[in-house]
């Protein structure tokens, strides 16, 4: 019982790892404010064109377009389209970009200046410059702890990801189902196990012989009575056979006493 407890732990152990691996990897499109944006996701691991997504949507404010390519490939293909107002203004084509880590494409029209994304929020910059007021000469303790704050985000944000990607839910369901499985194996295992054994019953060869005999006994028996049943009954059809041909003399007697008394003129 403790090795399958142990089978288990190991299953569950296996899903969420493997859950983390495929947790998604974060795309970013940076393009024109507000314009339309859909990007085909194809397998880039061979020639020919495998579609792994489709993704739509509108660029923010700052021109981004932000989303996730739940995937197992290693590497992926993205063609990337930017319209405004359902007319194509720009696309690009990025070939075997590696997963696992954050990518990050710049598609415009030649010309155009795209907006820089800022890099904290503006409480976190009001924070910052609060701090520059007060500390004056410390400013490398402020761009330290900034530094900080943007990790634990970034940490959040990956965490916070991870919870509401898909894979979560289906190392969730897995594990559930691994559960359901043991608890199954294991009320079937303690059922036979109360079990009574069934009796054995060991039978010498003399009984075994005794019992073949008795058959063949009983078979030849069956046999003569079949042909004794056999006989009677033809016996019964020639029986039957005389009693015809003396009733079919009789018969004929009777006629030809029948005939000698008109031919002697007693009638």
């Amino acid at each position: 019982m403790e090795r399958g407890v142990k089978i288990i732990f190991l299953l569950m152990l296996l899903v969420l790892s493997t859950s983390f691996v495929y947790a998604g990897t974060k795309v970013t499109v940076k393009t024109l404010q507000y314009h339309q944006i859909e990007v085909i996701v194809a397998d880039g691991t061979i020639t020919d064109f495998s579609k792994v997504g489709n993704f739509k949507g509108d660029a923010d404010q700052y021109g981004d377009f932000t989303f996730n390519v739940d995937t197992s490939k290693p590497l992926i293909n993205l063609y990337v389209h930017v319209k405004r107002y359902n007319e194509e203004i720009a696309s690009e084509t990025f070939i075997g970009e590696k997963i696992g880590k954050p990518l990050y494409f710049e598609v415009a029209p030649e010309g155009y200046e795209l907006i820089e994304t800022p890099k904290v929020t503006s409480n976190s910059s009001n924070s910052t410059t609060l701090n520059a007021t007060l500390l004056g000469e410390n400013e490398s303790v402020n761009e330290t702890n900034l530094e900080e704050i943007i990790d634990s985000k970034v940490t959040g944000s990956t965490i916070g990801d991870f919870f509401k990607n898909k894979a979560f839910y289906y190392s969730i369901g897995i594990i559930i189902l691994l559960m359901i499985i043991f608890f199954v194996v294991r009320f079937l295992r303690k059922r036979n196990a109360n079990k009574e054994p069934k009796e054995i019953k060991v039978r010498r060869l003399s009984e075994v012989q005794q019992e073949k005999t008795d058959d063949y006994h009983s078979i030849i028996e069956d046999a003569e009575r079949k042909i004794k049943e056999a006989q009677d009954e033809l016996t019964r059809f020639k029986n039957e056979d005389k009693i015809k041909a003396m009733q079919r003399k009789i018969a004929e007697d009777e006629k030809e006493l029948v005939r000698l008394k008109r031919s002697g003129g007693h009638y």
